[in-house]
């Protein structure tokens, strides 16, 4: 049966020997990684593992909203003098521009044809998906708190329209909120 409802434990895998860059994960031994692959399990409950509501997502906000928590984890004492010195030095690299333009979330029904729902990500080195997507994270639980993103997940299940499901959690649809979420990002790798 399903573990969520019949009590079974969840296990997270922690190695994967295909994974090299796990294996030399720092954060591996300090329980950062396993609260980054629980934020996932959690993601697959409320989406479903694998499926079209798990690709309907911005890969970006699924990525980040695990290293959000994987850093929220090891920095829990001390969280709030973490993020107000956070430096955002991975962000200096990026014009606000591009911020938009890798921000932008494409519904499943206009991916083009042969593509992946997450081809704008995907051009990209793997990593930005989780370091702006974890500072976009930042900024979503300054607003409304982390069970938000959870919440976030949970209605797109809903209404399978990721810009009316973040309205419906945080006001307005993310298509008029990324300019706003990208001009903080490039302000603060500016700061």
């Amino acid at each position: 049966g399903d573990p969520a409802l019949d009590g079974s434990a969840v296990t997270i895998k922690r190695i994967d020997p295909n994974n090299k860059d796990l294996l030399v994960d720092p954060n591996l031994s300090n329980g950062g990684t396993d609260a980054h692959g629980f934020t996932h399990v959690l993601q697959g409950y409320q989406l479903g593992f694998g499926g079209d509501n798990h690709l309907g997502v911005p890969r970006w906000i699924l990525e980040g909203s695990a290293d959000f928590m994987q850093m929220y984890y090891l920095k829990r004492g001390d969280y709030k003098n973490w993020l107000l010195n956070r430096n955002a030095k991975s962000l200096k690299q990026h014009s606000l521009e591009f911020l938009n333009d890798y921000l932008e979330y494409v519904p499943l029904a206009e991916v083009p044809e042969n593509e992946s729902p997450w081809f704008i990500t995907n051009q990209y080195p793997t990593q930005w998906a989780y370091e702006i997507g974890s500072y976009v994270c930042d900024v979503l639980v300054a607003l409304k708190g982390p069970s938000s993103l959870i919440l976030l997940y949970r209605d797109y299940v809903e209404t399978k329209d990721f810009d009316k499901s973040f309205e419906n959690i945080y006001g307005m649809p993310w298509s008029e909120a990324k300019p706003y979420v990208a001009q903080i990002l490039y302000k603060l790798a500016r700061r």
